[in-house]
């Protein structure tokens, strides 16, 4: 997990490597044979899959990014489509302005998956305290896990 945040825009045949040493892992702890399906033993184990993981701790630094307006570099690049509309409406919107890539690097890119993941978490779960909103979001990541 050590910067995992630094390996957002992997290939996907790098993911693919990194889930397999991942489940390797796993494997080892259940003795598991290699022709067995490892999924189970993920749920067992109450883990996250290599790309749930890096959701986890994207979801976790931008929301103390977005908690500490810190780094400033960073902060200052995210904006709402509340402050990017004249016009004011009834219904507030605290989701984050997310712009069309048009390459496959900027579609991979932080910024990209960091406005998607906080857009799709409920705002109930934005809301939290800084000391639940970490085990509310890992909640929140293996049910969809689980239900994927």
């Amino acid at each position: 997990d050590y910067c995992c945040l630094v390996y957002l825009d992997l290939t996907s045949e790098l993911n693919t490597r990194i889930q397999r040493a991942l489940n390797s892992g796993v494997r080892f702890i259940f003795d598991v044979r290699r022709d067995e399906h490892i999924t189970p033993y993920y749920h067992r184990l109450n883990w996250l899959n290599v790309e749930y993981r890096r959701q986890y701790f994207l979801g976790a630094f931008i929301y103390f990014l977005f908690k500490n307006r810190a780094p400033d570099y960073l902060y200052s690049l995210f904006s709402s489509k509340e402050q990017l509309h004249l016009r004011t409406t009834r219904q507030v919107d605290t989701k984050l302005y997310t712009p069309t890539p048009r390459t496959a690097t900027y579609q991979n890119s932080f910024y990209l998956k960091a406005c998607r993941l906080w857009n799709s978490l409920p705002i109930g779960l934005r809301a939290k305290s800084v000391n639940t909103f970490k085990p509310h979001l890992y909640e929140h990541l293996i049910k969809s896990y689980l239900n994927q």
